[in-house]
């Protein structure tokens, strides 16, 4: 009797070990595998216009998601100019931030430049890509007065740090990340310009 136990043991042992080299296989053959998917680029489009929309909704632009895609799309539409340049902006700082993407520094004079991109020829007072020289108010927010943000914030100083929390490497890995996540808005700071 034992040796027919012992030898159910290992006619058992023997096909557990078959599985579990096939699952190994199996596994290797996943992780090697590129994967083609041909509906990327369309869910990033797709992507790219809810954040546009959503965005921009979240700064008071009334353009529905239909009509956000219109803009990406080059169509004409009858609403104001300025309502247009924001989501226009908003694609193009989308954009700017994709082909920055594999830079491993980055600058404040970037940082500036991408306000002068979503700021461009819509902000009611002040320039785009520069700090403010005049106090503001943001519904009941009060924002520091000018003077005192002339500078870099020291959030801003620590991000743009070699050794910056996050660190300038993965900014704009960061950043990338959170545009393919619909409906993601990124705040950096009220200190800003």
């Amino acid at each position: 009797m034992k040796s027919a136990d012992a030898s159910g043991l290992t006619h058992n042992l023997t096909a557990l070990l078959a599985r579990v080299e096939a699952i190994a296989a199996l596994r290797e053959r996943i992780q090697s595998a590129a994967v083609q998917v041909a509906w990327i680029p369309a869910l990033q489009k797709d992507t790219r216009a809810r954040n546009a929309h959503s965005s921009t909704a979240i700064e008071g632009n009334p353009l529905t998601l239909e009509q956000v895609r219109a803009v990406e799309a080059g169509e004409a539409l009858a609403v104001p100019a300025r309502v247009r340049r924001e989501v226009v902006n908003y694609f193009a700082a989308l954009r700017h931030i994709e082909k920055q993407a594999a830079r491993k520094r980055l600058a404040h004079g970037d940082v500036l430049r991408l306000h002068g991109i979503i700021a461009g020829e819509v902000m009611d007072q002040g320039e785009a890509g520069r700090y403010r020289s005049m106090r503001v108010r943001v519904g009941t927010y009060v924002p520091p007065p000018p003077e005192e943000v002339k500078k870099p914030s020291k959030s801003l100083h620590r991000m743009l740090a070699e050794r910056g929390n996050p660190s300038t490497e993965n900014f704009f890995g960061i950043v990338q990340a959170l545009q393919r996540k619909t409906r993601m808005k990124l705040r950096v700071s009220t200190r800003g310009p």
